[in-house]
């Protein structure tokens, strides 16, 4: 009766929302967190659905993405609940790579290539921050070269390992950790570099 009940609630008061990359909208309700200290940064909302949510998917609202950054395990009663915080970056990642091959030779045999197929990269979401300051062994350090980034579990941030780099507001950055503990997300420690030669 309640689950009953609640659905008719969200479809009655529910916002329309987009889940991953589904075409269709679904209708859930989002209320707004009481921001604490840690989270003054950060635009969290609380989202309550009556279908399954897991950490890691992507929640379109109006034209803010957001990503779904707590656990969901089970349902709560009639709910589906969890923490969402707005991806208000984007990391370009390559989802294929150039083709070439080889379509002549020139006179000194040299061959002579074309682009079969081009590079595409596509923008994926993404949550940046810097932590102030973080602790290394017994030292306390202050990270002004630091970032992390936060994304989705899927196969093409899967792809991002150790040392590859992006770009950041116009400074240039490379993976130096990925961080793996929290099923559903993927969390790069990067730090800043110089400009590749």
């Amino acid at each position: 009766m309640l689950e009953g009940e609640f659905t008719n609630l969200i479809n009655e008061f529910g916002v329309d929302v987009y889940l991953n990359l589904e075409t269709e909208t679904r209708k859930v309700i989002v209320t707004s967190l009481t921001k604490t200290p840690d989270l003054y940064d950060f635009d969290d909302k609380k989202i309550h659905t009556d279908f399954p949510i897991k950490r890691g998917d992507t929640i379109k609202i109006d034209d803010t993405l957001f990503i779904v950054f707590s656990d969901v395990q089970l349902k709560r009663g009639y709910e589906y609940q969890s923490i969402i915080r707005p991806a208000t970056n984007v990391i370009p990642i390559v989802i294929q790579e150039e083709v070439m091959e080889i379509v002549d030779v020139d006179p000194l045999g040299r061959p002579i290539y074309e682009v079969v197929s081009p590079e595409i990269r596509e923008d994926f979401p993404c949550i940046v921050f810097q932590d102030k300051i973080s602790i290394d062994g017994s030292q306390i350090r202050v990270t002004q070269q630091e970032i992390q980034v936060v994304m989705g579990d899927n196969e093409y941030t899967q792809a991002i390992v150790q040392n590859d780099e992006f770009t950041f507001f116009d400074n240039y950055y490379r993976v130096i950790g990925v961080d793996m503990f929290q099923k559903g997300l993927r969390i790069f420690q990067m730090e800043r570099t110089a400009a590749p030669a």
